[in-house]
């Protein structure tokens, strides 16, 4: 408040000693005149005095309401410049806000990232396990039913050889069987039936 003051009357004497120094500078021209000639002169000083009346009264009445103005505008300017940069605050707040989500988002990528790599190989790694499995059950019932043929193949020359065998003996036997031959089979036969039938 003191301030304002001292700046406000500090104006007013700028003011006056401005005018003071254009009377000074004026008045010795008006005096080199005729002397006769003054009258010039004096309405010169008379608009002088005339104005300095008038500043003085405009200063007067005008001072405080154009102070006020002039502070009123200053407080409206100081109140937008405040507004001006709470809003840059703000926005930069806002602009850091952004630049930390940018690198959250970034974090969470290259995490999703490996975390989806990470799946993808256990998958693969579980797909393989499964192949190999189905493999190996699929040679495990191969060789099952390789061994099922073969035995059932033996099986079959067996069979085809025991037939041929007993068609070969049926055909040969009685040609290189005499009837002693037959009387001695039968009687060992006979032998070996009876003891153990005792």
């Amino acid at each position: 408040m003191i301030a304002n003051k001292y700046a406000k009357n500090k104006l007013f004497a700028a003011v006056i000693v401005g005018l003071a120094v254009m009377f000074l500078f004026i008045c010795p021209a008006a005096a080199a005149d005729d002397a006769a000639n003054w009258r010039p002169t004096y309405d010169m000083i008379m608009m002088w005095v005339n104005f300095l009346i008038l500043a003085g009264v405009l200063y007067k009445f005008l001072k405080n309401p154009l102070m006020d103005f002039i502070q009123g505008k200053k407080y409206e300017m100081e109140k937008e410049i405040q507004k001006a940069e709470d809003m840059k605050e703000q926005a930069e707040e806002k602009i850091q806000e952004a630049k930390k989500m940018l690198e959250e988002g970034k974090d969470r990528y290259n995490l999703i990232k490996e975390r989806i790599i990470s799946q993808g190989e256990k998958r693969k790694e579980q797909l393989i396990e499964e192949a190999e499995q189905h493999i190996s059950y699929m040679l495990i019932e191969a060789k099952r039913r390789v061994d099922n043929q073969i035995v059932r193949a033996q099986e079959k020359y067996r069979a085809e050889l025991v037939d041929t065998a007993f068609d070969l003996v049926l055909e040969r036997l009685p040609k290189e069987i005499t009837e002693e031959d037959g009387e001695k089979l039968v009687q060992n036969y006979i032998e070996n039936i009876i003891p153990s039938s005792i």
